[in-house]
């Protein structure tokens, strides 16, 4: 399930991504592009932070205390643009998204090793 959603959030970013590389370099169209896919990768960041939040809660897997707080602090990132798509720019949006991708994967990753 969790690698699941980690793919689908890695889909969500390139999709954000290719659409940008799409449009022309009038950076209004880009931010517009990438603007128009953050609910998407939104709903998808915060299925896959509840699902981790979930597994670490049922206590079926050890998590790393240290995982659990970069996990913690990369949704915050990303709930923060989400909460106020309109403020965000769009590198911003972009870089937290995939911060947040990198953490939930190594957490995927490091709770099958558990």
């Amino acid at each position: 399930m969790l690698k699941y959603i980690g793919m689908v959030i890695f889909a969500a970013l390139i999709t954000m991504g290719n659409t940008a590389c799409q449009t022309s370099f009038d950076t209004t169209k880009i931010d517009a592009a990438i603007h128009s896919q953050l609910p998407r990768a939104c709903s998808l960041a915060t299925t896959g932070f509840n699902t981790f939040k979930d597994i670490v809660e049922s206590g079926s897997i050890k998590v790393n205390a240290n995982l659990v707080r970069n996990v913690n602090a990369a949704y915050a990132g990303v709930w923060e643009i989400c909460q106020n798509p309109n403020e965000a720019n769009a590198a911003s949006a972009l870089v937290s998204i995939g911060r947040a991708y990198a953490v939930i994967t190594a957490a995927i990753k490091a709770s099958k090793g558990a």
